[in-house]
């Protein structure tokens, strides 16, 4: 019992200090674009905090990683030994860029597909698409973002999830939590299902660049490649949804085979 009471603290944890930044890091710049604007027009203070939603997100991811370390380091623990930031095969690095652009081929189609029965995305939507006239805010988006994502949910809460309990549970909870955390129903949902393919990638690689690196190509496609394809090409979105199904299941399915067969010969070697 102390063991599950000891995971849920550590999750609460890094969950809260992730949001309490946000919280702070929303509301300083808040406050700086009101002084430095000189307005008190709450209207005009949000607009400008949705304009720069991704960079004032990523300062606060910033932040929070510094506290982990400082957190982790005072526990006499490492935060590269915790995540596992061990080198990978140029074979990995290969199944971590095919599985994001397939599944971001499964995810997009269906946003544009379920975007009409969820209107609170739109919301969503438009930040993103602000973000597109800002190089700042698409690295933000497309690089820092991810990096951090994927060492809070991958490398703190997934392991110690797996530390504790069943491996398909595991998957299943970080994946939950990981769309929890988007904070919107559709969004959410393809983020459930990102959670659940990079924590098996993580699995099967045991590094957190491969999810690193998949993050990003996913974000990259995500939030750029795909949406600029197919505003033009709509008749292609149903293709890509099969194309991006069939490619996912093949890799996942040959990764989990060549995990329990490597898994096999450790236990009798």
């Amino acid at each position: 019992m102390k063991k599950y009471l000891r995971m849920i603290r550590n999750i609460v944890f890094f969950g809260l200090v992730y949001g309490i930044m946000q919280v702070i890091f929303m509301f300083l710049y808040g406050i700086m674009y009101s002084l430095v604007c000189n307005t008190k027009s709450s209207k005009a203070v949000e607009e400008a905090i949705t304009n720069n939603l991704y960079i004032v997100t990523a300062v606060g991811c910033a932040i929070t990683l510094i506290i982990y370390m400082l957190v982790l380091k005072n526990k006499k623990e490492n935060l590269g030994q915790r995540c596992n930031f061990a080198k990978i095969k140029g074979s990995y690095i290969a199944n971590s860029i095919i599985l994001a652009i397939s599944t971001s081929l499964i995810c997009i189609p269906m946003v544009y597909f379920l975007s009409s029965k969820f209107k609170s995305y739109g919301q969503v939507s438009e930040s993103i698409v602000s973000a597109h006239g800002s190089l700042l805010s698409m690295i933000c988006i497309i690089v820092l973002i991810p990096i951090f994502e994927e060492i809070l949910f991958r490398g703190l809460i997934f392991n110690e999830l797996k530390k504790n309990m069943n491996i398909v549970i595991a998957v299943i909870v970080q994946a939950l939590i990981f769309g929890l955390a988007h904070g919107n129903m559709l969004q959410g949902i393809y983020a459930f299902i990102l959670g659940v393919i990079l924590s098996i990638l993580y699995i099967y690689t045991k590094s957190i660049w491969s999810n690193i690196i998949g993050h990003i190509v996913f974000n990259l496609f995500g939030s750029l490649i795909l949406p600029m394809i197919l505003s033009d090409k709509e008749s292609y979105i149903a293709i890509c949804l099969g194309a991006g199904i069939i490619v996912t299941i093949i890799l996942l399915i040959n990764m989990l085979k060549n995990h329990k067969k490597t898994t096999t010969i450790n236990q009798f070697s």
